[in-house]
């Protein structure tokens, strides 16, 4: 099933905004009765640049080891593992078409998210807006908290792990999902010592390349053909296990947050308002 031009800017949206988590649940609701089916194979020939590591990043090659692929769907405890590390915190640079840093922080295998992304277009063109979004994914909630219009949104997390489906595959949980969602294996390569698994997801308004470590995107390229755009999300720092506080994955108590059922759908934004300065956008330090 290919993605629509409607889902394509949802999955654009989330992706910019949220976490993977609360793009999966989002998503699930909408495709969970439905059955999908592979989409063509991608031409290879443009997208062979996007290949290609820029060569100022500072990201240190990993211990062999470490560096190896590894498919986790279930934590030692026996519960589901979107990612096969207990926790992390992974900052992106953007480049392309848009600047500034992403910062990815999860524990307990990925039933907890947090990211924070600080980005700015470079062309005003198209749907390439600036944003600086918290979005959060806890076993309770998944939401997002947008700092331009101090306005933020959390839903109950409904999203059951398939990590038995994932399993039989031999895929970790968001390889399964994408998949699902007619994402396509591309190859392999190797990422300052990562070994990553390549996917693609195309349509017409969006074609998105992601580079997977176990089950954790640590790369991510999107190109939007009516726009002309061309963005990436360039890993330059991956910490393993981190100190994180315990309101690390909680929206904070100034943030003006709608409790609703269900995730808003993409649309004009909201007109900013005056909010108050966070004393510290990224937690957990």
């Amino acid at each position: 099933m290919r993605l629509s031009f409607f889902r394509s800017h949802i999955f654009l949206t989330l992706l910019l905004c949220s976490t993977l988590t609360s793009f999966i649940a989002a998503c699930s609701e909408e495709t969970s009765d439905k059955d999908s089916s592979a989409t063509p194979d991608v031409n290879a020939g443009p997208a062979d640049f996007r290949m290609t590591l820029d060569p100022s990043l500072s990201l240190p090659a990993p211990a062999e080891a470490l560096g190896k692929d590894t498919v986790v769907v279930h934590s030692p405890e026996g519960g589901p593992a979107l990612y096969g590390i207990e926790s992390a915190r992974i900052l992106f640079e953007m480049k392309g078409d848009r600047t500034g840093r992403i910062e990815h922080v999860f524990k307990d295998y990925g039933r907890y998210e947090r990211k924070v992304d600080s980005t700015m277009p470079l062309k005003d063109v198209g749907s390439n807006y600036p944003n600086h979004t918290l979005g959060l994914t806890t076993p309770e909630i998944t939401g997002n908290y947008d700092y331009l219009t101090n306005y933020g949104w959390q839903m109950p997390m409904r999203y059951k792990f398939p990590a038995d489906s994932a399993a039989e595959k031999n895929v970790s949980i968001g390889e399964f999902e994408m998949l699902k969602l007619g994402g396509k294996k591309i190859g392999d390569t190797v990422i300052n010592g990562y070994q990553t698994k390549v996917y693609r997801m195309e349509n017409p308004t969006i074609i998105q390349t992601f580079w997977i470590w176990r089950g954790i995107p640590i790369r991510i390229h999107m190109f939007l053909p009516l726009d002309n755009l061309e963005f990436r999300f360039e890993p330059v720092s991956i910490e393993l296990n981190p100190t994180l506080s315990d309101d690390t994955f909680a929206f904070e108590d100034w943030m003006k947050i709608e409790k609703r059922e269900h995730a808003p759908l993409p649309g004009p934004r909201p007109i900013p308002q005056t909010a108050p300065e966070p004393e510290n956008s990224s937690k957990g330090k």
